[in-house]
């Protein structure tokens, strides 16, 4: 998950071995603890033992901007399954005002479901649940730079 305009700081481990010589220097085309933008990103890596026999491999990092965050607050809430429609209804606001690019629209939406949350805490949401909805609102807050 993005935590800010610019992406989401992305760790990984990567490394090569050699049944001879051991560990091998790998070199990767983007830095373990970088910064990486929202959307798919492939990281390339290679290796080069002191004999020349060389490697190549590469993964994805995919980070999700605020619309498929968005979309992961409805999956919780749908699992929750609470009585009032209003979870869905506001989610379905901010995603209408984050897709016409109305930050004003957007950051209002969001904080009228982090207030309905708030209100379920323990009714219709449990506590952990509630946590969880209002920490994921407050980073995809954070995302679209409010």
């Amino acid at each position: 998950d993005a935590t800010s305009p610019a992406g989401a700081l992305v760790s990984y481990t990567a490394m090569a071995h050699d049944w001879r010589q051991g560990p091998v220097p790998l070199k990767t085309s983007h830095n373990s603890g970088s910064t990486f933008a929202i959307g798919t990103t492939t990281v390339a890596c290679r290796a080069e033992d002191h004999a020349g026999n060389a490697a190549e491999e590469s993964f994805t990092v995919r980070v999700k901007g605020a619309d498929e965050q968005i979309a992961d607050q409805f999956a919780l809430i749908q699992l929750a399954r609470p009585k009032s429609a209003k979870f869905k209804d506001t989610l379905n606001a901010a995603q209408s005002h984050l897709e016409a690019k109305d930050k004003a629209g957007l950051r209002k939406q969001l904080n009228a479901f982090r207030q309905m949350v708030r209100a379920e805490s323990g009714k219709a949401l449990s506590l952990s649940l509630t946590t969880k909805l209002v920490a994921n609102t407050e980073r995809i807050a954070a995302v679209i730079g409010s």
